[in-house]
């Protein structure tokens, strides 16, 4: 829990414009790693250390991402082609 909470603290770090901020803050099912979207970008944050990477570039909104069980993917809901469709990323890229 205590790691929890550094992490979301953490995320506050990031810079932020006063448009953007960070969303739909998921944790993996091991507790150890987190998804958020931000800018409208998925991002990863392995581990929650170091700095989280982007896994998602897309002139489209991508957000709202779920672990799949075994926290190896990620999948998101993207307007990419006019609606609201489910893709999915592997975590590592």
């Amino acid at each position: 829990m205590k790691k929890l909470v550094v992490a979301i603290l953490s995320l506050g770090c990031i810079s932020l414009s006063a448009q953007s901020f960070v969303r739909f803050a998921r944790l993996s099912p091991d507790g150890q790693s987190m998804s958020f979207s931000y800018q409208g970008d998925i991002w990863y944050w392995s581990n929650m250390e170091g700095k989280p990477h982007r896994l998602s570039l897309h002139e489209s909104y991508d957000g709202n991402s779920v672990f799949s069980p075994d926290g190896k993917q990620l999948a998101f809901n993207s307007s990419r082609f006019g609606n609201g469709d489910i893709f999915t990323i592997d975590v590592e890229g």
